[in-house]
């Protein structure tokens, strides 16, 4: 594989997506003008992806899978990265160049996901949720603090501008969706010839975070936006992203006991239905394109890794030899 020229064709593509969401707006009459985030990342050229490839270290939690004789791999990725942790290290490459098909929560750069989830596109799901006018003018008020134009999310209900500012909260500390390790995977998957599949549609991610009631909607906004204006956001962001990025798989096992001793019950509902109950449908998909005889690299969020629910059980309990990959370095 001239894997110099693939990364870089790959990871210009994919870090096309973010660009231009960040223009700027007028903060309220009641804030201090926010200092704004850095803009959307430019694509990298082919020379910082030669030097990239050269210093890149593996990040992120590799499983292997094996069953029926063959072999497939579930990496836990993160939706939103550094620049230096984009491209991947020796023993991620070594098992993206032994798979012959990409499995994603969904497609990233597939043109029909974008169009279906664009803020501008009409095409994302309307929605009935009511919502106090307090909360929509708090929400308005985090939008101009991350320097979004008032437009921006004009056509996404509240919940998914909610969840979209929650992304957009750790720019300020060089977290940028622009570096998404999906996007930088379909890209690869692309350049490389790779079979691409989603796991699951727009339809089915979008309905597990609109699946709460109204009145339990405005509470987790409420609260949503309580800690994203405290910078809790941000700071769990950065905690999160340090241990992806060290692959600390006994920080993870602590993260996930802290989940598991907590006492909000609209936590657990939202977990539940954000993760839980999509990981017993990703788990049958990785299970049926394995079963298949295609080698898979299924790749979903790191989040979906732990828990109750968690892939690596549920794909354990399906008979595969599941086994972490260490990048101990």
């Amino acid at each position: 594989m001239k894997s110099a020229r693939h990364w870089a064709r790959a990871v210009s593509l994919c870090l096309l997506i973010a660009r231009g969401t960040a223009s700027a707006a007028s903060p309220t009459p009641t804030q201090e003008p926010p200092s704004c985030p850095p803009p959307p990342p430019a694509a990298l050229t082919a020379q910082q992806v030669q030097e990239g490839m050269a210093q890149a270290q593996d990040r992120g939690f590799l499983w292997r899978l094996t069953k029926d004789g063959h072999r497939s791999y579930l990496y836990g990725t993160i939706h939103m990265a550094r620049r230096e942790w984009a491209l991947p290290g020796p023993k991620t490459l070594e098992a993206l160049r032994e798979i012959d098909t990409v499995a994603l929560e969904v497609d990233p750069l597939d043109p029909k996901v974008r169009q279906a989830l664009a803020p501008g596109s009409g095409r994302a799901p309307a929605t009935t949720t009511e919502i106090p006018a307090a909360l929509q003018e708090r929400i308005e008020r985090r939008m101009a603090f991350e320097c979004l134009s008032p437009g921006t999310f004009e056509k996404l209900p509240p919940e998914l501008k909610v969840m979209a500012l929650t992304l957009l909260a750790g720019r300020r500390d060089g977290l940028e969706i622009g570096y998404a390790i999906d996007a930088v995977l379909a890209g690869f998957a692309r350049a490389a010839h790779k079979t691409i599949v989603s796991l699951e549609t727009t339809d089915v991610q979008l309905a597990a975070r609109r699946a709460m009631s109204d009145g339990a909607k405005a509470a987790s906004l409420e609260k949503t936006l309580d800690e994203l204006e405290s910078g809790r956001v941000a700071a769990v962001l950065n905690r999160l992203a340090e241990m992806w990025a060290a692959s600390d798989f006994a920080a993870l096992k602590q993260y996930e006991q802290r989940l598991n001793d907590s006492d909000s019950e609209t936590e657990r509902a939202l977990a539940k239905q954000v993760i839980d109950n999509r990981n017993l449908g990703l788990a049958t998909r990785i299970d049926a394109l394995h079963g298949s005889g295609s080698k898979v690299f299924a790749a979903v969020g790191f989040m979906h890794m732990i828990g109750p629910a968690s892939l690596p059980g549920l794909l354990a309990a399906k008979g595969y030899d599941v086994e972490a990959i260490s990048f101990r370095r």
